[in-house]
C-alpha cells in the first residue's frame, strides 16, 4: 500500500467516527418533521399554482403554521359539536314519558283536569309534568310526532327535528326542563312555570 491509500485510508477512518457521521444524522425530532414535511408539500403547491413562485421559508413557516391554527380550530370545533349532541341524546334518551299510560282521547281530558287542579293548588312540579303530557298528546294530533309508550323524549325531539326544524330546539328545552322536574325533583316557582305556560305555547 503506497503512501496516498493509507492516507486515504486513514482519512476514511477518522470520517466513519461518530463525531464526524452526526453532521449528517438527520436529528431532528418528530414534530419537527412533520413541520418541515408540511411546509415543503405548501411551497411546492405554491410553486405549481403560481407559476414558479418560491416564497421563503419563513413565509412557509407562516402559512404552515396558519394551516396548522386552522385545522386545530376546526378539529376543535367538530369535538365540541360531538360532546354537545352526544350530551344532548344523552339527557332524553333515558325516560319515556308514556310509559304505562292509556293512550287515548280520554286520557288526555284527564290529564287536562289534572293540571287544572295543580295550578289551583299552586303544584307547580306537577303541573308542569302535566303541561308536557298535553303537549305530547297536542303535537301528535298536529302530527308533528307519532307518540307511543315506549318512545322516549330523545325520539320525539328527533321526529320534529325532521318535520319542524325550527321548533325542535323549543321541544328539545322542554322536554328537559320536563325531565328534570320529573326525575330530578327539581323546584318549581310561579314564574318559573309561567315561563314554561309560554314556551310550551310557542309550540302550538
Amino acid at each position: 500500500m503506497n503512501q496516498v491509500e493509507s492516507w486515504r485510508s486513514t482519512l476514511d477512518q477518522i470520517l466513519s467516527e461518530h463525531e464526524y457521521q452526526a453532521y449528517y444524522q438527520d436529528n431532528r425530532n418528530i414534530l419537527q418533521r412533520i413541520w418541515d414535511f408540511v411546509k415543503e408539500w405548501v411551497l411546492d403547491l405554491i410553486y405549481q399554482w403560481f407559476n414558479g413562485l418560491t416564497p421563503s421559508s419563513a413565509t412557509g413557516d407562516l402559512i404552515v403554521a396558519i394551516l396548522f391554527i386552522v385545522m386545530a380550530i376546526v378539529v376543535a370545533s367538530l369535538a365540541i359539536y360531538l360532546l354537545k349532541n352526544w350530551q344532548r341524546r344523552q339527557r332524553l334518551k333515558r325516560d319515556q314519558p308514556l310509559k304505562g299510560l292509556t293512550i287515548n282521547a280520554q286520557s288526555l281530558q284527564d290529564y287536562q283536569r289534572s293540571l287544572e287542579e295543580a295550578e289551583a293548588n299552586n303544584n307547580y312540579q306537577a303541573a308542569v309534568r302535566f303541561r308536557f303530557l298535553i303537549l305530547l298528546f297536542e303535537l301528535d294530533q298536529k302530527q308533528w310526532l307519532n307518540k307511543e309508550r315506549w318512545k322516549t323524549n330523545w325520539d320525539y325531539y328527533q321526529e320534529i327535528k325532521r318535520l319542524k326544524k325550527d321548533q325542535a330546539e323549543s321541544f328539545y328545552q322542554l322536554a328537559v326542563y320536563f325531565e328534570a322536574v320529573t326525575y330530578g325533583n327539581k323546584q318549581v316557582e310561579r314564574d318559573d312555570y309561567l315561563q314554561y305556560v309560554r314556551r310550551a305555547g310557542g309550540m302550538k
